[in-house]
């Protein structure tokens, strides 16, 4: 759904850096003006909010199962790092 062809509301997670990319990048949709990634406050980041189901819309992935505690665990961490790694 956010592949770099078309990428679904305009997010693009598969070209590379995509943390250095969206560590600047707010959303557009629901939560509308949050940024998607905070370093700072992974837990505050939209990306996170989403595929833990906390508030923003529609849970993430919204195709298929979600993501397991140990997958969202990842993705904070990988906030944590968006500042300086991909």
């Amino acid at each position: 759904c956010h592949a770099a062809n078309d990428p679904q509301a305009g997010l693009d997670l598969a070209s590379p850096e995509p943390g250095r990319r969206l560590s600047a990048a707010q959303a557009t949709s629901s939560c509308a003006g949050e940024a998607l990634l905070d370093p700072a406050a992974p837990d505050q980041s939209v990306l996170y909010r989403k595929v833990s189901g906390m508030e923003c819309g529609t849970r993430m992935p919204s195709v298929g199962a979600a993501l397991s505690p140990s997958e969202i665990e990842c993705v904070r961490l990988w906030i944590a790092q968006s500042s300086t790694t991909s």
